[in-house]
């Protein structure tokens, strides 16, 4: 499974692979926000902190199983920035909805 995440990886459009790490990794994290802002404009903000949690997690499996680089807290750490950036912007879009 790893081979196959790597070569996926090597194939991405936008040069995203010449991108800085952590700029990928954030752009992962909004990725995995975006269903919880989706649930935070249709008014379900209790299956949008489940959603946040799933992305989360989802995140910490996907490092410690799947990462072709093999396990990096920092790569954890850059997609739960993302991903709370996501959550930032779900608190304003449902604070002055």
């Amino acid at each position: 499974m790893r081979g196959w995440i790597a070569y996926v990886q090597t194939h991405l459009p936008f040069g995203i692979n010449e991108w800085p790490s952590w700029a990928n990794e954030a752009l992962g994290g909004i990725l995995l926000g975006l269903p919880a802002l989706a649930l935070v404009a249709a008014r379900h903000p209790i299956l949008a902190a489940v959603a946040v949690v799933a992305a989360h997690t989802l995140s910490e499996v996907y490092e410690q199983e799947f990462d072709a680089r093999g396990y990096l807290a920092q790569d954890v750490l850059e997609r739960a920035r993302g991903l709370l950036l996501v959550v930032a912007i779900a608190l304003i879009v449902g604070g002055n909805g």
